[in-house]
């Protein structure tokens, strides 16, 4: 693994510590990194809502 992936990992975990609010780390290809926090209900929030995507073509906006 590498290092900024263990940073990665940790960051997130403090974050969902602190605040619980569930957060998901994605690689600018849209891999997932890591995940804390979603249970079934949040996982469907996110896929009805096409967050991803809506993020995908924010990022590629946004780069132009």
């Amino acid at each position: 693994m590498l290092v900024y992936t263990k940073h990665i990992y940790g960051t997130i975990e403090s974050f969902y510590l602190c605040t619980h609010i569930p957060i998901k780390a994605f690689s600018y290809e849209g891999d997932l990194i890591h995940s804390t926090g979603y249970d079934k209900y949040f996982e469907e929030l996110f896929n009805k809502n096409m967050i991803l995507e809506k993020c995908k073509k924010s990022v590629l906006r946004d780069n132009l």
